[in-house]
């Protein structure tokens, strides 16, 4: 470009971004050549992303799925993690169901659900940290119903990413969908621990 470089152009994109309190675009860096430390100095300048020419369609095609898993990612961090309502963490007229409106069955429900996920979630990681996408898959899919069933929304969403990837044999990003369903598994904890003392008390 004449006036300024991709750098500044990613520089200048942030700055307007954080000025207007705009939702962040993602950026995908293209350089002529494969140089060491381009794809540092492409991060340094808040792009998102590095693909070097020739540009291999494989290539492309899984810059774009990590685009649109981002934009995916970043959708449910705002509605689960910036939100101060339970329902957005978990469907609550389905939980209160699953137990039949028992205060007593709803203690012990949710004290099975978690300890079921504390086991899945360990069995997950193992998996990950293998690289057995089979495996993968297996734990995902069992939480997912788990989690459906009494109405623990928030996981979900990385639950099924994850579930994909170990179809797929796709394991790449698989530790940041596990880190983020933690986070939406702990938010979830803590929400429905709220909820059910005052449920208790009424």
């Amino acid at each position: 470009m004449p006036l300024m470089d991709g750098y500044e152009a990613s520089r200048q994109i942030r700055a307007h971004e954080g000025t207007e309190g705009s939702k962040p675009v993602y950026i995908i860096a293209m350089t002529a050549n494969a140089m060491q430390g381009d794809r540092e100095k492409c991060l340094a300048a808040s792009m998102n992303d590095y693909l070097s020419k020739p540009v291999k369609n494989s290539d492309l095609k899984a810059a774009l799925e990590r685009a649109a898993m981002a934009e995916t990612a970043q959708e449910a961090e705002t509605v689960f993690s910036g939100s101060t309502d339970s329902q957005a963490l978990v469907d609550l007229e389905c939980l209160e169901a699953a137990a039949n409106d028992d205060p007593k069955m709803l203690q012990e429900l949710v004290d099975l659900y978690f300890a079921q996920a504390k086991d899945l979630m360990n069995g997950l990681r193992a998996a990950i940290n293998s690289g057995s996408a089979k495996d993968v898959d297996h734990f995902a899919h069992k939480l997912v119903g788990a989690s459906l069933a009494c109405g623990m929304s928030a996981i979900v969403l990385p639950l099924r990413e994850l579930e994909k990837r170990g179809k797929e044999g796709r394991l790449g990003d698989a530790e940041a969908l596990f880190d983020r369903a933690t986070r939406h598994l702990e938010l979830t904890r803590d929400k429905v621990g709220n909820y059910v003392r005052q449920y208790q008390s009424h």
